[in-house]
């Protein structure tokens, strides 16, 4: 309980007015994800989907500190679990993207996910899609090859150049 507890503090937080309450926040969910001894599997939905949002963030702490911490949660988990978070990544990067405002396309009118557009920084997410690409089954294949291409498509030509 305590868990929960903590990481619905820290995103709700994570959403505030103030940058400097919401870097904070970020920065103590990187450190509790990336340090914490705490079990956090049960709440990896909710991390997920939380920090996506947060590439949305128009601070560039805020959104590095988003990545890190989306960064640390991905690698925490085993190969075969990975796989089933597919659905809640795309899912998230579409509720992320429909909160974005007209002034995140750029000249050629492409829609872009400021935190996708970081140096590698699509990196936390791709581990997921590759695993179900990789192993999934049929279906698990095509959601994760439809997730790769979506999130492709938000990214900066610069920020993929590291991930091809």
């Amino acid at each position: 309980m305590g868990v929960r507890t903590i990481v619905d503090h820290l995103l709700e937080s994570a959403r505030n007015e103030s940058s400097t309450i919401r870097r904070s926040s970020v920065l103590l969910l990187f450190a509790y994800c990336s340090q914490s001894k705490a079990n956090i599997s049960s709440n990896l939905s909710q991390l997920i989907r939380g920090l996506i949002l947060l590439f949305t963030d128009s601070n560039e702490q805020v959104l590095n500190q988003s990545w890190e911490a989306l960064n640390a949660i991905t690698k925490s988990m085993e190969s075969k679990e990975q796989m089933e978070y597919v659905s809640e990544v795309r899912n998230a990067v579409r509720y992320a993207v429909s909160g974005l405002k007209a002034g995140a396309h750029n000249r050629k009118t492409q829609l872009l996910l400021p935190g996708f557009c970081l140096a590698k920084g699509i990196a936390p997410i791709l581990p997921i899609f590759r695993e179900a690409i990789l192993n999934g089954n049929p279906e698990q294949k095509e959601q994760a090859a439809h997730g790769l291409s979506e999130v492709i498509e938000l990214t900066s030509a610069e920020a993929l150049k590291p991930s091809v």
